[in-house]
């Protein structure tokens, strides 16, 4: 039984995308990965049941038919277990990976918020659930100096030695990835490392499109229904950025406007917007637009969307809510696994290791 466990120094470190990208790459190659969550971090009610988030992507994804229960049998939600103890869940967890890892060639098992923080939460440290299955790992670290990630990447390996396989260190500043080869990744190879890899920032991974928008606000589309991909750069609530036909959209106060990027707004856009271009409008407080203000958005191809939430309410939601890959980001995973393989260390020799 090949157990990858991919592991994660929290703060926003890329782990679902990152995990993503390795499950496609293990399809590409032929091989049936399976999927294992142990603990959720993530809950989200679906017809009145709680699920985490990952399990549900991942079984979507990998087209899996393992109950989401199964995949990941320990919610947040849920108290019972955490009155278990340590040895019983490990336990549970062993037996779960076998259950789950039959016709699969391969099951990644994904750690919990972060690797090394011992929560009550979590009665079992992903450090202990990672020795206890003896699973092959891989640690995800978001870059934030040289000196922490060498830290975390080095810590990791003294606590696990032979099961670490690979470190990623991701989101890496482009004026500090030199840095991060020559101090970083050059010491973390000469410690016995043999796969450790760096990948740049690249903000256009982190936007929300006005689909995902659309999505998380339960928003009516108004107009522009096959230009939802765009990507936002920022929001505003004034009216400065209207120009052309859109101005008409100044008699409207109860509205947020999405600025976009250049040229169609998608994503592969890498660079800010200059000057602004008006990616979409969203409407709020359920005010029905007149026809007019229809017109104009289609005049100017701007996407409208209306939801009942009043205009801060809407700004607040969005600011405060995670941005949660769903199955529709395959170009997501696209974009990244190219970051990835701009390294010597990329997909390939990432798989290599672990397989």
């Amino acid at each position: 039984m090949a157990l990858l466990f991919i592991g994660s120094t929290g703060d926003q470190a890329g782990h679902t995308l990152f995990t993503w990208a390795i499950a496609r790459k293990l399809l590409e190659k032929g091989l049936r990965p399976g999927f294992f969550k142990p603990f959720g971090t993530e809950c989200l009610n679906v017809g009145g049941s709680w699920i985490d988030h990952d399990a549900m992507l991942f079984k979507e994804v990998l087209k899996l038919d393992d109950p989401l229960e199964r995949i990941c049998p320990y919610l947040l939600t849920d108290d019972s277990w955490k009155s278990k103890a340590p040895s019983q869940i490990l336990e549970e967890c062993r037996d779960l990976s076998r259950e789950l890892s039959r016709d699969k060639d391969i099951l990644i098992v994904m750690g919990s918020r972060h690797i090394f923080f011992d929560d009550a939460l979590w009665p079992v440290p992903d450090m202990n659930l990672v020795a206890g299955l003896g699973a092959n790992f891989i640690l995800l670290n978001r870059f934030r100096k040289a000196s922490g990630s060498l830290y975390s990447i080095l810590l990791a390996y003294s606590l696990l030695r032979d099961l670490m396989k690979a470190a990623v260190i991701n989101r890496v500043p482009p004026d500090k990835m030199e840095e991060v080869k020559e101090r970083v990744l050059l010491s973390v190879r000469n410690k016995g490392i043999g796969t450790a890899s760096a990948v740049a920032e690249d903000p256009p991974l982190s936007l929300w499109s006005l689909r995902e928008i659309a999505d998380e606000l339960c928003a009516r589309i108004l107009y522009g229904e096959e230009d939802l991909d765009r990507k936002v750069w920022r929001m505003a609530i004034g009216s400065s950025p209207l120009t052309g036909r859109s101005r008409l959209f100044k008699m409207v106060y109860n509205k947020i406007i999405f600025i976009g990027s250049p040229a169609s707004c998608r994503e592969e856009d890498a660079v800010a917007p200059s000057p602004e271009i008006i990616g979409g409008i969203l409407l709020t407080s359920g005010v029905e637009p007149p026809p007019q203000l229809i017109a104009a958005a289609a005049a100017e191809k701007i996407p409208l969307l209306l939801v009942q939430e009043d205009t801060f309410s809407s700004m607040e939601r969005l600011e405060r809510s995670p941005h949660r890959l769903s199955s529709k980001n395959e170009s997501r995973v696209d974009r990244f696994s190219d970051l990835l393989n701009r390294d010597e260390s990329g997909l390939d020799r990432l798989i290599q290791c672990v397989t």
